[in-house]
C-alpha cells in the first residue's frame, strides 16, 4: 500500500457555536462557543429543562458551588457531565454508545445560558 501525502492545510475550526456530547458523558464546546460565549470564563453551570428536552450551559467565574471547571485547550472547551447524566437519566442522549453527537446551539441571552434540544 502506498502512502499519499496530505497537501492541504488544517482548517479553523467551525465557528458556528455547537456543542458536542461523547459516549463518556465529555461536554465539548467548539471554538464558536468559545470565541462568543465563553472567552474569558472558567467554569459552566448545567441546567436542564425536562418540558423541552433541553440542556442549558451557563458561563459563570470562580465560586459558584455548582460549577464545573471548563478544560481549555486548543481553542476549545470540555468539562465531564456524567453525573448531571446520570441523574437526568440522559445517558441515552447517544443510542448507539459509540460516537460522539453534536448539538446545534441558540444563546439565550435572558438567562445567559447557551442552550440546545437533545430531542
Amino acid at each position: 500500500m502506498a502512502f499519499e501525502e496530505f497537501k492541504h492545510k488544517k482548517s479553523r475550526g467551525v465557528l458556528e457555536p455547537r456543542v458536542s456530547i461523547s459516549n463518556a458523558g465529555f461536554f465539548i464546546l467548539n471554538s464558536g462557543c468559545m470565541k462568543q460565549q465563553f472567552k474569558g470564563f472558567d467554569y459552566v453551570v448545567l441546567f436542564w429543562d425536562k418540558q423541552s428536552r433541553k440542556i442549558g450551559i451557563k458561563p459563570v467565574r470562580r465560586g459558584f458551588k455548582h460549577g464545573y471547571k471548563l478544560n481549555k485547550n486548543y481553542g476549545i472547551g470540555a468539562f465531564c457531565g456524567r453525573s448531571f447524566f446520570i441523574h437526568y437519566r440522559l445517558q441515552g442522549l447517544n443510542p448507539n454508545g459509540k460516537k460522539t453527537k453534536s448539538y446545534r446551539t441558540e444563546w439565550n441571552s435572558k438567562e445567559g445560558l447557551l442552550e440546545f434540544s437533545v430531542r
